[in-house]
């Protein structure tokens, strides 16, 4: 099908209004809970959009799903707590994220903070008290028990671990946190918890709205909700976010439809209910700042993509080069929106095959290569794969001898 400055004809009709218009963007004056409009003109910039397919099959998860064991937070201060509720906060202080508070002893509490920086929103500081130790996330570092600690991390039954696109803390506990490098949080807990649980996440009991937003019969709003969770340090009192009225933003709502209506998450649609992601979607970029482009337009559409894999899909690559452009990798790797969380290696090419994890977004080797983790040089044939005998590294085609045989080394 052919293109206008590389917009598919198809979407003309939809979308010529909206991108010859000029958004404006205001931040409202005296406000302290980070609102905004958009204010940036579109019209000269290439777009390029996944059509919407609205058939949605029956689609049988891959692996078990789990993303109701799951509570997140992502872009311009959206949260989907454990039962399934997704709210918009948008609070700057300290607020415990979940918390094990209906016992005796208290396993784990996780407290997170937001900043605005330049106009960029950013999770600028996590507390996590698990089992007695304390981890913290601050600008890019991770602290255990005030220290500054090299990863990756092991101790007291804790693991901390940076991967390509994201940082992961996990316990023994039955606890998972992963903080991903693009201002999204995500807490997956063991089901024991269940009904144990206190904070933004919720309690855990499997009911939506009930307990959070609905309290012994009486209604209570999202700002009032994310309020209660706050928890300030001895010095300082961090003021409450004032209500903030609802926007009709419906001028909004054709972008985020076809992209989450697309043929990307076609296996996602059966599996995780699009609606509330839309509507994220629209809230963000109505109180966006155009500064924060990638918030208002991309990220709802990757936590969606990641809750489709946390439930048993498996997205496919929705990012382009012109919109929410996919991110570079190292070496001679590529970006995969859902690649198997147990990569193929040299030293073990078949590691994928075993694998029972939801698929993660990340690099990965081209198909038909494994990692060549002995010599960490990227991507190669299996074939191609060295081997390590008495603590030296040999080369595939290389031969080496013992005091009674000669060797050549084969993948």
């Amino acid at each position: 099908m052919g293109t206008f400055k590389g917009i598919p004809l198809w979407i003309l009709p939809l979308f010529l209004g909206q991108l010859n218009a000029q958004l404006y963007i205001e931040e409202i004056e005296g406000s302290s809970s980070g609102e905004y409009l958009i204010h940036e003109t579109i019209q000269n910039h290439t777009l390029s959009f996944i059509p919407a397919v609205y058939p949605t099959p029956v689609v049988k998860a891959i692996n078990k799903a789990h993303n109701n064991k799951v509570c997140s937070t992502w872009g311009n201060f959206n949260f989907k707590n454990f039962d399934g509720d997704v709210f918009r906060f948008p609070g700057t202080c300290n607020y415990v994220f979940s918390s094990h508070c209906k016992s005796d002893y208290e396993d784990f509490n996780i407290q997170i903070q937001r900043s605005i920086t330049s106009s960029i929103l950013v999770i600028s500081k996590i507390t996590m008290k698990i089992n007695g130790l304390v981890v913290q996330v601050i600008e890019n570092n991770v602290l255990v028990d005030g220290k500054v600690v090299q990863l990756p991390y092991s101790g007291l039954g804790v693991q901390i671990e940076k991967r390509d696109v994201s940082l992961k803390v996990s316990s023994k506990l039955g606890l998972v946190l992963m903080l991903n490098d693009d201002n999204s949080l995500m807490l997956e807990l063991d089901e024991k918890y269940a009904n144990q649980t206190c904070g933004l996440c919720g309690d855990y009991n499997g009911i939506s709205i009930h307990n959070e937003f609905i309290n012994h019969g009486v209604h209570i709003t999202e700002t009032q909700f994310g309020n209660l969770q706050k928890l300030d340090g001895p010095t300082e009192q961090c003021q409450d976010v004032k209500p903030e009225p609802r926007r009709n933003c419906t001028r909004f709502e054709n972008i985020c439809e076809n992209i989450l209506m697309g043929s990307a998450f076609l296996n996602c649609h059966s599996l995780v209910d699009v609606e509330q992601y839309m509507e994220a979607c629209v809230q963000d970029l109505c109180h966006c700042n155009s500064k924060m482009t990638s918030l208002c337009m991309c990220n709802t559409f990757a936590e969606y993509s990641r809750q489709c894999a946390h439930a048993g899909g498996q997205p496919r690559n929705w990012r382009t080069k012109e919109f929410c452009s996919a991110r570079k990798c190292p070496l001679n790797m590529e970006y995969r929106e859902c690649g198997s969380a147990c990569p193929n290696t040299c030293t073990n090419p078949e590691r994928a095959a075993l694998c029972d994890s939801h698929c993660l977004e990340g690099c990965y080797c081209p198909k038909g290569t494994v990692f060549d983790d002995i010599n960490n040089k990227g991507c190669i044939p299996v074939d191609m794969c060295p081997c390590i005998t008495a603590g030296e590294i040999y080369s595939s085609g290389e031969s080496y001898s013992t005091p009674c045989s000669t060797w050549q080394v084969h993948a």
